[in-house]
């Protein structure tokens, strides 16, 4: 009888970012039953491995267009949502200077809004991948530029963007329009994340 493996700090960061992404979705889902949202911060399992702060992105959420994850440890700790209109959202966790829309608690969620939402939802039929594409490539394209360079240095001709890093599945194949758009070869859903090809 083998006895298991022990856990290793990246399966430890890879499970806790998995319950993260739970805990988002579920958390998104209760302002707005029809919301998605995928990640606007680049790198964010490393960010979070690092105790840094990260935020996301959101469709369908009626009228809500970002929020900043509260997290700390590893442990998720909420959600602070901001409108669109609002340009005061910056990649780092609120100050006294920011006035969020609403707040949700794990403990406590925040319900008070889900009225607001009913009278928006004509407005928010539909989730748009594409504008969802466009602001997470324009978020990652930094990161993925330099993961890029790195795997021609290395004689590589592909390169795998994980479905960790990724959002919501319908919405790869806009992803891989918008990175074809942004002067990589090729770009192509795969069962474990997106296939960038490098070489024209």
């Amino acid at each position: 009888y083998a006895e298991p493996k022990p856990e290793t700090e990246k399966d430890i960061l890879r499970r806790a970012f998995g319950v993260i992404q739970r805990r988002i979705t579920e958390d998104v889902e209760s302002l707005h039953p029809t919301a998605r949202w995928q990640w606007y911060t680049p790198g964010a399992i490393g960010r979070i491995e690092r105790d840094e702060p990260v935020a996301v992105i959101l469709s369908g959420a009626g009228g809500y267009h970002r929020a900043i994850v509260r997290i700390h440890n590893l442990a998720y700790k909420g959600l602070l949502f901001e409108t669109a209109q609002d340009a005061s959202v910056q990649l780092a966790l609120p100050t006294g200077g920011m006035t969020p829309i609403t707040e949700i608690l794990p403990e406590e969620p925040d319900d008070s809004e889900d009225t607001e939402d009913i009278e928006t939802d004509d407005q928010e039929e539909s989730v748009n991948y594409a504008y969802l594409a466009f602001e997470w490539v324009d978020a990652k394209l930094l990161d993925l530029n330099e993961r890029a360079n790195e795997a021609i240095g290395r004689g590589q001709k592909t390169l795998l963007i994980p479905e960790t890093e990724l959002p919501h599945q319908d919405g790869w194949q806009d992803i891989c329009k918008q990175l074809i758009a942004s002067d990589f070869a090729d770009a192509v859903p795969h069962a474990d994340g997106i296939l960038i090809s490098l070489q024209q």
